[in-house]
């Protein structure tokens, strides 16, 4: 069954992970229905490294016990889930919703909610948030998110723009995280993130690869051994 590895960032991990952090925001989606299960890979640690003295403890050492300095240094405190698959989770919706942003902070700026009208048999946008409210944060998405209209601003980009919030239920920290070799990555042709082979390759207008194991053209195998995360997200199953 096709799975997602999503590239999360250490500090959005630990709200995941406190229950605190309801909507995973994404610029794209995949294309598979819901619900589908998705493998949270924390990033490297990004924190400025610390100015620590001799004997202070700084940190879990790669055997699981503290780790104390053995001299004044500046030192980055090691995270041992780092760079690590530490949990999971089943994406059982994702919301859809469409900006206008523009660099200007004096200009009208907002976030719609795209929603399907079963009596209008199509979509509607309803305004979520926006800048000329008072509090434009105290909305169900920055909530649900763990983000500020801003945030949200500064990653989507200005302009008419869309993206997705999908939601985490059933949300699994391992006791031990997995490695990424534990997993296989899927070349999948409605979904051009996955092989820059394949998007090179249609992109001088030939067929696309990578169906039923693999084509001679392309000499990409459709399942492999992940060896790197993906950027945002990519089909990946277990091993």
């Amino acid at each position: 069954m096709k799975s997602i590895m999503q590239s999360t960032n250490p500090q959005y991990c630990e709200l995941e992970a406190a229950g605190r952090k309801k909507y995973e925001i994404r610029k794209t989606k995949p294309n598979i229905p819901t619900p589908f299960k998705v493998y949270i890979y924390m990033t490297a640690e990004k924190r400025l490294a610390i100015f620590i003295k001799k004997g202070d403890c700084c940190g879990i050492g790669p055997d699981g016990e503290p780790a104390y300095a053995d001299s004044n240094c500046p030192v980055r405190r090691y995270n041992p889930r780092s760079q690590k698959v530490i949990g999971e989770y089943v994406c059982d919706e994702i919301l859809e919703y469409t900006t206008e942003f523009y660099p200007d902070n004096n200009l009208f700026q907002g976030i719609w909610k795209t929603v399907y009208d079963e009596d209008m048999d199509d979509t509607v946008d309803f305004i979520e948030t926006s800048n000329d409210l008072d509090n434009p944060n105290d909305c169900e998405l920055c909530k649900k998110s763990c983000l500020t209209f801003d945030e949200i601003k500064n990653y989507v980009g200005c302009g008419d723009k869309k993206f997705y919030a999908w939601h985490i239920s059933d949300l699994k920290i391992y006791d031990k995280p997995k490695e990424l070799s534990d997993f296989y990555t899927i070349c999948n042709k409605d979904d051009l993130q996955q092989c820059g082979d394949c998007e090179h390759l249609i992109s001088w207008g030939s067929s696309y690869p990578c169906e039923d194991g693999g084509d001679e053209e392309c000499g990409v195998d459709n399942k492999k051994p992940l060896t790197r995360p993906p950027q945002s997200w990519s089909y990946v199953e277990e091993i």
